[in-house]
């Protein structure tokens, strides 16, 4: 496994996903192959030859739409790459999970760019582009109550959030950040504390993980279920929309 394809796919599996959404959809090659029974895409710009996928921001779906097509078993992000917009995006898309899914999780792409060119804040005209991903997601693990959150090391850096659930060997950072201080960060400060700030994974040592949460039941263990209602204040920053 080394794409964020392949690894939806998986958690498809793992999650029993009956209901898909996919922000930042593009030419829908990804989101045609996620295997689901109701998928719905949100895009700008979207393919017109992909089916299901709503033209508009992904502001004005969470204002407008989401309520009315909720709740998700699995959600991708992978639209605008600005770490402030993300963090919103994630805040919302928290808040539309299937709370009856104890595995309903959140995945976000290129979280983990390589060099200072891939993780610039405005869009590069060649190569790979990973913007400040990155910050949205050091943000959600400085929280004071972070949720299971860990990239996975390939593909640019493939994060899986369970918002549901307490991480219980969570990031204790050497120097604490204060809410919102992640998106002022510059790229030198992620590559020097990368694999623990991020909580970089091979993808062994991400299932080895995951796999330590699961009781008899299959479901994860006592690790601090949240009702939708709190679910937004896990991320221990004010994303939400005006």
């Amino acid at each position: 496994m080394n794409t964020h394809t392949e690894l939806l796919t998986y958690l498809a599996g793992l999650t029993r996903c009956q209901r898909y959404l996919e922000l930042g959809v593009h030419d829908g090659g990804n989101f045609l192959a996620v295997p689901s029974p109701y998928k719905l895409g949100v895009d700008i710009a979207p393919n017109p030859r992909v089916a299901d996928v709503l033209k508009m921001s992904t502001d004005a779906f969470f204002e407008n739409q989401a309520a009315k097509v909720a709740p998700f078993d699995l959600i991708f992000i992978d639209a605008d790459h600005v770490g402030s917009q993300v963090a919103r995006d994630l805040t919302s898309a928290i808040d539309v999970l299937n709370p009856q899914n104890p595995y309903a999780c959140i995945v976000l792409h290129d979280c983990s760019p390589r060099t200072a060119s891939e993780a610039s804040p405005t869009v590069q005209p060649r190569g790979a582009w990973c913007g400040t991903v990155w910050q949205a997601w050091v943000n959600l693990r400085a929280s004071e109550h972070a949720p299971w959150a860990r990239v996975i090391d390939f593909d640019y850096g493939c994060g899986v959030v369970l918002p549901g659930v307490y991480d219980l060997r969570p990031w204790d950072p050497e120097e604490k950040l204060t809410p919102g201080q992640a998106f002022t960060l510059p790229f030198e400060w992620l590559d020097r504390h990368r694999d623990r700030a991020l909580g970089l994974l091979p993808f062994d040592l991400f299932l080895r993980e995951l796999g330590s949460m699961h009781v008899e039941e299959g479901y994860p263990g006592d690790v601090g279920r949240f009702g939708t209602g709190s679910r937004r204040a896990l991320l221990g920053h004010d994303a939400s929309r005006e």
